[in-house]
């Protein structure tokens, strides 16, 4: 009797995951999307929001802008951003770039290409964290830095 019973709650269960999981997440749907987050690029923090458009389920474009903390300086980057994400499913890998510039002494032209995993909240919301490589060229430097990114979506 007791097998039986564990076998009827794990159909059970399979069976509403499944339905549950064929659903779209609603914030991934065709239409804005915004999100605002924390990144640490080496060991430095930055906050930044970004603001587009999911051209469908998998495909989002917007802009936005991030603020860095270096010892003694402040620096505001304006970015352009893409993200892909794998899945119509409410967890799915995701990539994404952005494109930005940075006004240092001159030009400071950025592009920071991430990996991550993205995942479906309840009331329209959801949580993305990743990793990336934030690449930064000037006619003075050129500079290659990890960073790790996490942020809320909406």
């Amino acid at each position: 009797m007791r097998i039986k019973t564990i076998i009827a709650a794990a159909l059970l269960s399979v069976i509403v995951c499944t339905a549950a999981s064929a659903q779209a997440p609603a914030y991934r749907e065709q239409g804005y999307k915004g999100s605002a987050g924390l990144s640490v690029t080496l060991i430095y923090p930055q906050i930044e929001t970004t603001h587009g458009y999911m051209i469908n389920t998998n495909h989002f474009i917007g802009g936005g802008a991030s603020f860095f903390w270096l010892p003694g300086l402040l620096l505001a980057r304006e970015f352009i951003d893409y993200q892909w994400f794998f899945k119509d499913a409410e967890n799915t890998p995701m990539v994404g770039c952005q494109l930005g510039m940075m006004q240092v002494e001159d030009n400071f032209i950025t592009i920071e290409p991430r990996f991550g995993w993205n995942w479906a909240l309840k009331d329209n919301l959801g949580i993305t964290a990743s990793g990336g490589l934030f690449l930064g060229r000037s006619d003075k430097q050129l500079v290659f830095v990890p960073a790790i990114h996490a942020c809320l979506e909406f």
